[in-house]
């Protein structure tokens, strides 16, 4: 495995990981708020980093495999998604104090987004980057 796909695993693990720990400690605590600016600052500089170097890789190589264009697309719109879902929460809770039964919602919504987009790039994105990188 590449030191990139290893790198994107081991920072997927530890954003699911720190997202678990925010769930269980409560946004009203303040480790609890602590942790949802550490989440924010992990997943920024992950994407980042998915940015600036997997993407332009898959990108050009996509040029002469319409079949990989067209799923780096899909890929792209719901990375839009995940990311404008992950920026209204973090804006939204980045001060408060005083937590729900809507934060727990969106946390858990956020949660279960990001699982998703992670499960779909490591089985698809990341073993596409893998059999370029051969």
């Amino acid at each position: 495995m590449s030191q990139l796909i290893t790198e994107l695993k081991s920072e997927h693990k530890l954003l699911l990981e720190t997202l678990e720990t925010v769930k269980n400690l409560g946004i009203t605590t303040k480790a609890g708020r602590e942790k949802v600016h550490e989440i924010e600052n992990l997943l920024l500089s992950h994407l980042e980093k998915e940015d600036s170097r997997l993407y332009p890789e898959l990108t050009a190589h996509a040029e002469n495999h319409i079949d990989l264009k067209e799923k780096l697309e899909l890929f792209a719109q719901d990375m839009a998604m995940v990311s404008g879902m992950a920026i209204d929460f973090f804006e939204k809770y980045k001060n408060i104090e005083n937590a729900d039964v809507e934060f727990a919602k969106e946390l858990g919504a956020l949660i279960a987004a990001l699982k998703t987009r992670i499960n779909k790039e490591e089985a698809f994105l990341y073993a596409e980057y893998e059999k370029i990188n051969l």
